[in-house]
């Protein structure tokens, strides 16, 4: 028997539902309250479109631009099946946000961590 709590995972859609239901004795995951952690899926969406992990490039005639993270190597070392490649894992970094200096943030950015999941953080890492 293992003496390890369970990880439990931060799911800020779960958590918005929960506030709005339990007060109100409506369990959340089932019947009328799963439409609220539906609606809370729904309304973080567009944030988190907005918010995403990736890569900028910088290319001559193009100028600056953001690669969103390959979903299969994650841009991490080596030469991968999906075609990706490097000796380095690449630094992450928010497609939204900028530092003072303008660059873009590194991930996850502040907003990052309250929209996405503490596992969809963690494959980011």
């Amino acid at each position: 028997m293992s003496s390890q709590k369970p990880r439990m995972t931060r799911d800020p859609a779960v958590d918005a539902a929960q506030r709005v239901t339990q007060p109100r004795g409506i369990p959340w995951a089932v019947g009328p309250g799963r439409y609220a952690l539906h609606g809370a899926r729904e309304a973080l969406a567009p944030i988190r479109e907005l918010h995403r992990p990736g890569h900028p490039v910088y290319t001559q005639g193009h100028g600056a631009d953001f690669e969103d993270l390959c979903p299969d190597c994650r841009g991490k070392a080596g030469v991968h099946e999906c075609g990706c490649w490097g000796d380095y894992d690449r630094d992450i970094y928010c497609a939204t946000c900028r530092d003072e200096k303008g660059r873009h943030a590194v991930w996850p950015c502040a907003t990052a961590l309250l929209v996405y999941t503490t596992d969809e953080l963690e494959e980011t890492q």
